[in-house]
């Protein structure tokens, strides 16, 4: 697979709101093989431009408690559950982080 197909899948895993595994369950793909290209892409842009930040969109019915933590870290708490996101946290790990939390608790 050429390049820009590697980045355009990439970008469609992050844009589905599935986890990784499901889609590349779904799209016939294997995980480590795909794990290889985020890996790959990752190495190839670090010394590239800074990307743009890309935000998870997370709903959540009730209020989320967040405390801001030295450097730049923050702390979510929610139901029992504490999750303690560090600054440079991989996004894709987040969402899936959040949404499995999401699903625990409602």
């Amino acid at each position: 697979m050429t390049w820009e197909g590697r980045l355009r899948m990439i970008e469609e895993q992050q844009a589905s709101g599935q986890s990784v595994q499901r889609w590349c369950l779904e799209k016939g793909i294997s995980y480590n093989t795909f794990q290889n290209w985020r890996k790959t892409v990752r190495r190839r842009t670090a010394g590239e431009s800074k990307p743009s930040v890309v935000w998870a969109d997370v709903s959540v019915s009730e209020t989320i408690k967040t405390k801001t933590l030295g450097r730049g870290a923050i702390k979510i708490i929610r139901n029992g559950w504490t999750v303690t996101v560090e600054t440079g946290c991989d996004s894709g790990l987040l969402t899936e982080v959040l949404q499995a939390v999401n699903r625990s608790c409602c």
